[in-house]
């Protein structure tokens, strides 16, 4: 967790590695592409859901849905070869 200005005020956001939004993440169709997500202090739990990637599964970040939330202290390694060329929303 973190803060950021948002409207002019000062907010608590989720970060990732230090910032939000988080790092560009850019692969080739084809790559294998593993990402570790450690969650350091978000109470309530974390995935990452993978926004114009096809995942499905129990590796899409549907916390209760597809994934258990990642909870303080924890870890999960995310892993999957890159299924299309372009990603879609």
């Amino acid at each position: 967790m973190g803060y950021q200005v948002v409207g002019g005020l000062r907010q608590q956001v989720m970060t990732f590695n230090g910032s939000t939004p988080g790092p560009t993440l850019r692969a080739t169709q084809g790559d294998l592409v593993e990402v570790r997500l450690t969650n350091q202090d978000v109470t309530r739990g974390v995935t990452i859901h993978w926004h114009g990637v096809d995942r499905g599964g129990s590796q899409d970040g549907v916390a209760d849905g597809t994934q258990d939330a990642v909870l303080p202290g924890e870890e999960v390694v995310y892993g999957f070869v890159v299924p299309d060329s372009d990603t879609y929303w």
